[in-house]
């Protein structure tokens, strides 16, 4: 006698197996998701720490005076007083800079901004940070601007 069709405990089985493969591809896909947000995010990042400090570095430069402050920078230069500092814009953490009447943010997602001055030498950190449901991402940026102002 021959056989027609799958027996119900044959179709049982091959759906389990079926199961547990997507299962496992599913969460191989969702992690390569999520190392290509991060990486897109890192690449963000430091594209505009790179542009913040090379915009920093000019302002620095031309500075007369320097004033390090907690989560912010004074720099008063010939053209006038250039703030930059560390806030809250539309709910974003952001770093913005502050010259007359113009206001502009230079880079988001900035958790912290740490500046230290050291004679004629400006050592400057950014901290970026992005929480998305359970992920947190930091990565920190810093750099050394020498100033070539009169001053202390």
């Amino acid at each position: 006698m021959r056989r027609r069709g799958f027996t119900l405990v044959e179709l049982l089985i091959v759906m389990t197996i079926t199961g547990i493969l997507a299962t496992a591809v599913l969460h191989l896909l969702a992690d390569t998701r999520e190392a290509a947000r991060s990486t897109a995010r890192h690449q963000r990042w430091s594209g505009e720490a790179q542009a913040a400090f090379a915009l920093l570095g000019r302002d620095a430069r031309a500075a007369m005076t320097v004033a390090p402050a907690d989560q912010a920078l004074r720099l008063d230069g010939p053209a006038g007083p250039v703030q930059w500092r560390r806030e809250a814009v539309e709910g974003v953490p952001a770093l913005v800079r502050e010259a007359g009447q113009r206001r502009q943010v230079v880079a988001t997602d900035v958790e912290g901004l740490r500046v230290v001055q050291a004679g004629r030498r400006l050592t400057v950190e950014l901290v970026f940070l992005a929480e998305d449901g359970a992920h947190r991402a930091t990565t920190t940026h810093a750099t050394t601007i020498a100033l070539y102002g009169e001053g202390p």
